[in-house]
């Protein structure tokens, strides 16, 4: 069965992505990568092209392209089989060997380095989850979460945002109501008082590109307008480690170059970049390092070339072709 197939208010999973070359690419790049799980939400009226949801935002696709992915009704994809093998893995930290390092008397990186960090994977792999573990929406039923030196697993997100980590997430959470310059406000004054927080709030905003939008409702944006807004609401807490949840998602080739230079325009300013992304070249061209998820397990971290040339994360992510 193929996607063109698939029925008004129905959904299924991505099961094979067909295609060659730039026009396979371009299909993963939107997020359809197996095991991804997507619903018809309408048909234009001439019925072409289709409105789709996948990873939380609508996707427009024609027919032609929605007949070559192949797709499982998702009341006849298997129940997952419980895991059984609960061993441990090494974390994927930094330093000699990728490992974590808390003995002095090995090498990790010398303090103030800075990477932008890409966490990969299928859909429901963990990433967002490890997210939600990392910032405190969630609560761990074991381990711990170690930032700055500090065991910071019991706290609460705005505690840890207080910390030094902002995050965003992959549907923008703005205060529709509200204009931009108020959303900004609204995390800025978390650090400082009014004066001093209006004056951080106006930067970031001219940063992120949002000058011309200042006094504008934020539900008035576009998308990419809010996801620069998300990011602007971040940066407004003054991290030093930056959780971007798929800042990619529903966004066109040329909006993704502006987003790509807005990321590597905060790096440069001396933040750390943990991102959630799908978009593979964006991963490839931005990041110093790579994380690879399946099955809510590590399965690989190295650099971006490392990664895009392992067997096993070719075979897991992409069904055996090369990034």
């Amino acid at each position: 069965m193929t996607l063109k197939e698939l029925q008004i208010g129905k959904s299924a999973v991505v099961d094979t992505v067909g295609g060659t070359g730039a026009l396979r690419q371009h299909f993963l790049d939107m997020g359809l990568v197996p095991g991804a799980q997507v619903t018809l939400i309408k048909l234009a009226p001439m019925g072409d092209p289709m409105e789709l949801r996948i990873h939380g935002y609508e996707l427009t696709l024609r027919l032609d392209d929605a007949a070559q992915i192949g797709i499982i009704p998702t009341e006849k994809v298997p129940t997952a089989p419980a895991l059984v093998d609960d061993k441990m893995v090494d974390h994927p930290g930094l330093g000699e060997g990728g490992k974590y390092h808390i003995k002095k008397g090995e090498h990790p990186l010398p303090d103030g380095t800075t990477l932008t960090f890409a966490l990969a994977g299928n859909q429901n792999c963990g990433k967002t989850t490890l997210f939600n573990s990392i910032s405190g929406v969630h609560s761990l039923t074991s381990g711990n979460v170690i930032f700055e030196g500090r065991d910071i697993t019991k706290m609460k997100p705005y505690d840890i945002c207080h910390l030094g980590m902002g995050r965003t997430f992959q549907i923008p959470l703005s205060l529709n109501e509200m204009t931009v310059l108020e959303n900004v406000l609204v995390a800025s004054l978390g650090r400082r008082k009014m004066a001093k927080a209006r004056e951080t709030a106006e930067a970031v905003i001219e940063e992120c590109g949002l000058k011309d939008f200042i006094a504008m409702p934020a539900g008035s944006l576009n998308v990419l307008q809010k996801k620069r807004l998300e990011i602007a609401r971040a940066l407004a807490t003054e991290p030093k480690l930056l959780l971007l949840d798929e800042t990619m998602a529903g966004l066109s080739g040329i909006e993704r170059q502006d987003a790509t230079a807005l990321i590597r325009q905060i790096h440069a300013r001396g933040v750390t970049i943990l991102m959630i992304e799908h978009v593979m070249e964006i991963v490839m061209n931005v990041s110093d390092k790579v994380v690879v998820l399946n099955g809510g397990k590590l399965l690989m971290e190295g650099t971006p070339k490392e990664v895009a040339s392992n067997e096993e994360v070719i075979s897991a992510y992409l069904g055996g072709t090369t990034w």
